[in-house]
Parts: C-alpha cells; sequence; structure tokens
C-alpha cells in the first residue's frame, strides 16, 4: 500500500528505538510511535515483526505486502480465512514495525530473510506465499528458491516484471514516485500527514487496525522503507522474478484489481499472463475495486481469501468437480 496519492502516480507499477531518536535529533514533528500489533522475531540481529494467528489446522499461509504497507494490510483477509488456517504477515526489514535498514536488499537476501523468520516460528511443512503488488515478486523468488517449502502462490493485483517496458501509462508514471514518497516523508516530518488524503483504503480496514496503520503511516519510516524498495525493485527484485522458475503444476491463483484494468487495459494483459505461469491456476477480477482496495476492503478481502482457500485445497490433494 501506498497513499492515495502516490497511487495515483505510480499506478499498479508500483530499532525502533534508534529510528525514534534519530527522528528527534532532526526536529521531525510526527506522532509517537504506535505500540506494534504483533511481535518481534530476531533473526540475524534484525528485528522482524510478525504477526502470527490460527492454528494450522488447514495449512499455513504467508503474506508479503505492497510497498511501503505494514502487515496490518491483511486483516481482513487473515480474519475472512479463519483460526484453522495459520496465517503469517510480517514486516520487511525496514518497513512497518521491523528494524530500519540503510537499503532494501536484493530480493535473494530477502528471501532468505523470510525462510529464516518461518524456522523460527517453527512452521511445519509447506506454506501458501501471497504477494500483493511488489511483494508478488518476491513471492515468485521465494517459491522458486524453496520449492520444497511452498505448496501454492496467490498474486494479489502483483506487480509484472516487465510492466515498466510493455505499458506506458506505469513507465510515464514511474519518475514520479520516488518524487511523490520523499514528499509524503517530508510531510511526515513536519507532522504534516492526515489519513483523510493521503492513506488509500486504509480507513476501509477493520476499526482498531485502520487507526494502529494510519498512525504508523504518519511516521518518516514508512516512507523511507518504501523509497529504498523503490530502488530494489527494478531492476533487483523484478529480474530475480523474471528469473524465478516455478513448477509447472504448482497451485496459482491470481487476483486483479477491476480499477487497475479500466486505467491500464496492459495491465489487465500482464495479470492474465501471471495466470499462465501454472497450468493449474485460476484468476479473478475483483470489479470496481483499487490496486490496495483489493485487500484492504471487505469486499477485496473476500474474493482474495477465496482465491488462498482456493489454493490450499489444491495443495491438499482436492480438485475441482469435473
Amino acid at each position: 500500500m501506498v497513499s492515495g496519492r502516490v497511487l495515483a502516480a505510480a499506478g499498479a507499477a508500483l530499532a525502533v528505538t534508534g529510528a525514534v531518536a534519530l527522528s528527534a535529533r532532526r526536529g521531525d514533528k510526527a506522532p509517537p510511535w504506535p505500540p506494534r500489533p504483533g511481535r518481534r522475531v530476531d533473526v540475524a540481529g534484525c528485528g522482524i515483526h510478525v504477526i502470527d494467528r490460527g492454528s494450522g489446522a488447514r495449512g499455513t499461509v504467508v503474506f508479503e505486502s505492497a510497498l511501503a504497507s505494514p502487515c496490518t494490510e491483511w486483516a481482513w483477509v487473515t480474519e475472512y480465512l479463519g483460526d484453522d488456517v495459520r496465517s503469517i504477515a510480517y514486516d520487511r526489514a525496514g518497513t512497518g514495525w521491523s528494524d530500519p535498514i540503510g537499503r532494501a536488499p536484493d530480493a535473494e537476501t530477502t528471501v532468505k530473510r523470510l525462510a529464516a523468520v518461518l524456522t523460527e516460528l517453527r512452521v511445519d511443512g509447506p506454506v501458501v506465499v501471497v504477494g500483493h503488488s511488489v511483494g508478488g515478486l518476491l513471492a515468485r523468488s521465494f517459491a522458486a528458491r524453496y520449492p520444497a517449502r511452498v505448496s501454492g502462490v496467490v498474486l494479489v493485483d502483483a506487480s509484472h516484471p516487465d510492466q515498466l517496458a510493455r505499458s506506458s501509462a506505469q513507465r510515464d508514471s514511474a519518475p514520479l514516485q520516488a518524487h511523490s514518497l520523499a514528499a509524503m516523508r517530508r510531510r511526515a516530518r513536519l507532522g504534516q500527514v492526515t489519513p483523510e488524503t493521503d492513506f488509500g483504503a486504509v480507513d476501509q480496514l477493520p476499526p482498531q487496525t485502520a487507526d494502529i496503520t494510519a498512525r504508523l503511516m504518519r511516521r518518516p519510516e514508512p516512507w523511507t522503507g518504501a523509497l529504498a524498495e523503490v530502488r530494489a525493485w527494478h531492476p533487483g527484485w523484478a529480474t530475480a522474478a523474471r528469473d524465478a522458475h516455478l513448477p509447472s503444476d504448482l497451485p496459482i491463483a491470481v487476483v486483479t484489481a477491476g480499477e487497475q484494468v479500466r486505467r491500464d487495459r496492459v495491465h489487465g494483459v500482464l495479470q492474465e499472463e501471471l495466470a499462465t505461469l501454472s497450468t493449474r491456476a485460476r484468476h479473478d477480477t475483483a470489479v470496481g475495486l483499487t490496486h490496495d482496495g483489493v485487500v484492504m476492503t471487505p469486499d477485496g478481502a473476500t474474493i482474495v481469501a477465496g482465491a488462498v482457500e482456493w489454493v490450499l485445497a489444491r495443495a491438499a490433494g482436492e480438485e475441482e468437480p469435473a
């Protein structure tokens, strides 16, 4: 997730203590950090924030968030999946409530860190990996790097490795992205970021989650992390996803935001291509929903949860009726 303004510009192309001390030295006027809703997992000296819920009786699902998005963006989806699915939503290093980093690592380092997080959480058996936006690139890289640990993939309005080369709308808007993110960081430092105008569909999350997410996004750190990830995204994360080789029969579900297709027809073509990554694929379009709304609204989350359920069923050996 990024702000409504940043989304308009970018389209579909898209240790807290130390951070607070640094903000104070710079004279920032940002509000205090909200309490983290999950827990901290230490991986090679880096604190990673994780929201881990559910028993795992029907399987485990791991969520890779969008650019600038804290893992709270998945609140509706994890609620709809229920308590018998173990849902693990985490903040990548430098995002959300995880420890800040100087620059976003490459895809290989990022997916290795996720693997280490899952080991620390004692996740047994393969998982379904769900990726939103740029998180879809990392989901593909994780599935290729750890095929024995992945039983399926769900791509939610996911970035396509070739989108800037093939979509003029996304290519033309890309130069504005870093500028918009930097502007958001400046405004956050001045205490001028307001959820009413800057946070897209965040206000449609469950009320308590919406409040804590908006309070986080009023700080500059999420926008600093997003700027770092933009630099890692192209060509690094995109190239790694393009080179990722997945099993041809790996269950894959694609969910596309209908509003993004309406604004950019090429986006629809690229989303259809993502559904050809496997011979066992499903493609749903969330009509009328935006890039962030497809995850953060109840209607969008219902569709995403349905896609996850479909992959879980395929991974469990269930096939669709003839």
